[in-house]
């Protein structure tokens, strides 16, 4: 029990750690979103299968790069997947994934859909803000490193939700320009 507890004070402090301390720069470089996106996937089936919730790639995925910290990328979409997954439970459910482009402002949305409960409008403003949670456990800070990655990136991360009709988030990044 000892050993549990220092480890989840551990993890406590390191959120702390990492939410008010710069980030450690790391070289933006062209990725292949599709090849993020799976191996995010990769590293949640063990929880998709454990927490009874179906992947559902749409036909919307696409090939495309865009410039980042792949870490950090892949980072923000475990939380995004994570927090998912989380709010379907005891249940189950679907969490979809899609891309949207915006050619005109060359952009590109990865949207992560679930099935869950959906979150309450006097929540929905709050989302971001540091230690906002309506979790039991953990501090409220996955969803605020998200931001700061996001806007570390040139990007953007919006929400929808509709409580009882689950909730989408979409995380727009720049994408590569393709020369022709």
């Amino acid at each position: 029990m000892a050993l549990s507890e220092t480890q989840r004070l551990g993890n406590i402090v390191g959120q702390l750690r990492q939410l008010y301390r710069p980030q450690a720069s790391q070289t933006m470089v062209a990725q292949e979103l599709l090849s993020i996106i799976g191996e995010v996937h990769a590293l949640i089936i063990p929880h998709l299968i454990n927490s009874k919730v179906i992947w559902r790639p749409l036909p919307g995925l696409q090939d495309c790069k865009v410039f980042c910290a792949k870490e950090q990328l892949i980072e923000v979409f475990l939380n995004l997947c994570t927090n998912a997954i989380d709010s379907m439970q005891p249940a189950g459910g679907e969490l979809f994934v899609d891309m949207d482009f915006n050619t005109a402002k060359g952009k590109v949305g990865v949207i992560f859909r679930d099935t869950g409960p959906g979150i309450s409008s006097e929540i929905l403003p709050h989302l971001f803000e540091p230690f906002m949670t309506t979790k039991e456990y953990g501090l409220g800070l996955g969803l605020s490193i998200c931001y700061g990655i996001i806007q570390k990136h040139a990007g953007q991360i919006t929400v929808e939700s509709q409580p009882g009709q689950g909730t989408s988030f979409t995380v727009w990044l720049p994408l590569v320009a393709v020369a022709e």
